[in-house]
């Protein structure tokens, strides 16, 4: 059976996500907000944008993860923006998951990851 927990999206301290960002080998401009994931594929990346463009860029995703510190790491090939983090679905008794992104992209998130996913968008408790 799939499980669906309720979201707090994190709020991010002092990091502006409307802030331009300096990406390597890309020239325009770009926001965090922008940017819904990146897939990682050996020495480059995909970065998936809002608008339904891709960015191939040729840095590896540890890079991109100094780069991108507003992103978080979810499996060994992808970093999501919480902020467009829509849902994630566990299964009981198992340690697998995942996240829907924005426009409906479902991707999975790493065993030992699952926990400080979780804990990301857990809500918070009511006194």
């Amino acid at each position: 059976m799939l499980c669906s927990s309720p979201l707090q999206k994190p709020m991010l301290a002092g990091k502006d996500q409307s802030a331009y960002l300096r990406i390597p080998g890309y020239k325009n401009r770009l926001t965090v907000d922008q940017i819904v994931w990146v897939q990682g594929d050996g020495n480059y990346c995909r970065i998936h944008l809002v608008n339904g463009r891709q960015i191939m860029i040729s840095q590896t995703l540890k890079v991109m993860e100094g780069i991108l510190p507003q992103l978080t790491r979810i499996h060994k090939s992808s970093m999501v923006n919480p902020g467009h983090v829509q849902d994630i679905h566990t299964l009981p008794g198992h340690h697998t998951g995942s996240v829907r992104l924005t426009g409906g992209v479902e991707l999975s998130v790493a065993r030992r990851r699952l926990d400080g996913v979780m804990a990301l968008f857990r809500q918070p408790q009511m006194a």
